[in-house]
């Protein structure tokens, strides 16, 4: 998917210039909600225009078959931060989620594996 049109870059960050919807394979509880990221019971995962992520971490580069990932993989830990995901539940998903968004954009197999090792190693750091 060309998540281009969804984002822009401001001060070395990104912020979405519109909603973006996914269905993930978490379902929480009860809805999760923080500030413009909802987690529905369904597990709709919609991010509200005007979410900031930092782009991929680490070594990893922030091209067009990682950013969509990314964002969301971003936007799930943020719900685990503020606690209405539960980490221990749902942490192995989100990063898990990560690599399927990744393989539909493109990014190949061996980038794909160096980021979940890298999100399953230092993950932690940032929930």
């Amino acid at each position: 998917m060309d998540f281009s049109p969804y984002y822009r870059k401001i001060d070395g960050k990104y912020k979405l210039s519109r909603d973006y919807y996914i269905k993930t394979d978490i379902y929480p509880d009860g809805d999760a909600r923080v500030e413009n990221v909802g987690l529905s019971v369904e597990g709709g995962l919609l991010l509200l225009k005007g979410f900031v992520w930092d782009g991929p971490s680490g070594p990893a580069i922030d091209t067009p078959s990682f950013m969509r990932a990314s964002c969301v993989h971003d936007a799930l830990y943020k719900l685990i931060r503020e606690g209405v995901l539960l980490e221990d539940t749902w942490r192995n998903e989100a990063d898990d989620l990560m690599v399927t968004v990744a393989k539909a954009d493109g990014m190949p197999w061996w980038r794909r594996w160096y980021a979940w090792a890298g999100v399953r190693l230092a993950g932690w750091l940032y929930i």
